[in-house]
């Protein structure tokens, strides 16, 4: 039993930290880390994090951390599109804190239950390299948080881009990625509910987005659209996963061809949350999710968990990928370091 128990944890620790494809080094997103305890006391892990922008729902940030009474904290620099005056906006449930450059522009540290604040208007310069910290306590039942901006030209706030995140001051000064393309999934966002107007095609990192009454990315309505993601996904084991989807309003979901969550109606509950069991071999598998938002309150994320081995949490960055060699080949290297591992 402790061998296989230590097995499990080697597979989903790959499957987590174990980078593949070009030598080149990322330093796109922002470095993420998780604590048990809601005062940043204990660390349980970190990983690089694309946005602020994710629904915890009743889960937890990531692996080792309990579900209720955690923290997490995003660290980094950001790198301004344009010059001109931006506002920011924060939104969790439930405190927060924001510093730029050190200093604290945004404070609901000790607020229970969902609450947002907004900025004044601050001036940001196009080059500038801005160090951002954004910290996270949930205290208990439904989780998420949201950093968002209104930038120069937009009419509204929107989830700050990932584009502009970045783990070092250096990247973020010449904000010049050399991200491997083949991660991530392919996103399509539509302006209907049918998925058939096309407004949009980019690479996602993952699916967890919190939008709520805003736009979801600029030049796309609050209102009346669709997203699809597409790509594939390394399992750490064979077993019996529950696939979890948190959605206002619609979420389906299908793997390897097989419909898993069907329902593209609105929201049924106040966190949108349904799901279901899949059996799924170590390996491989096919994704497609569908997220269909009428009005009101908006967010999507998709979660997984394996009843007895780990507890429910956003499926991570790391084990997405937008082409099946490009998947295949994250298995075969971090099969080979298991192999390298154990002589």
């Amino acid at each position: 039993m402790a061998m296989k128990t230590c097995r499990m944890s080697c597979l989903i620790a790959a499957c987590l930290m174990l980078q593949v494809g070009p030598t080149k080094v990322d330093l796109s997103g922002l470095k993420f880390e998780w604590f048990q305890g809601e005062n940043l006391e204990t660390k349980v892990n970190e990983r690089v994090d694309s946005k602020v922008a994710s629904y915890f729902g009743d889960g937890a940030p990531g692996l080792g951390c309990d579900v209720d009474h955690f923290s997490c904290r995003w660290s980094g620099f950001l790198a301004a599109p344009s010059s001109g005056d931006y506002k920011f906006c924060a939104k969790a449930d439930d405190g927060f804190r924001l510093f730029l450059n050190n200093q604290l522009v945004l404070s609901g540290w000790d607020y229970n239950g969902a609450q947002s604040i907004l900025t004044q208007k601050m001036k940001l310069k196009k080059g500038d390299a801005v160090a951002i910290q954004f910290e996270y306590r949930d205290r208990e039942h439904t989780a998420f948080a949201r950093l968002a901006w209104w930038p120069p030209g937009s009419t509204g706030f929107v989830t700050i881009p990932s584009g502009v995140f970045f783990q070092t001051k250096e990247a973020a000064s010449s904000a010049n990625k050399t991200a491997d393309n083949s991660t991530g999934l392919e996103m399509k966002v539509f302006q209907d509910l049918d998925f058939k107007k096309l407004l949009e095609k980019a690479s996602d990192a993952n699916v967890d987005h919190v939008f709520w009454t805003d736009q979801p990315f600029q030049d796309v309505p609050s209102n009346r659209y669709s997203i699809r993601w597409h790509g594939y996904f390394v399992t750490p084991s064979t077993d019996l996963y529950q696939i979890i989807a948190y959605a206002d309003d619609g979420i389906r979901v299908t793997v390897d061809g097989n419909l898993v969550i069907d329902d593209l109606k609105p929201c049924p509950t106040s966190n949108g949350k349904r799901a279901a069991a899949a059996p799924l071999s170590l390996g491989v598998h096919e994704i497609t999710a569908e997220y269909v938002q009428f009005d009101g309150d908006a967010f999507v994320s998709l979660h997984w968990a394996v009843d007895g081995k780990y507890v429910e949490h956003v499926i991570p960055p790391s084990v997405f990928f937008r082409d099946k060699e490009a998947a295949a080949g994250f298995l075969k290297a971090r099969d080979s370091g298991e192999r390298k591992d154990s002589k």
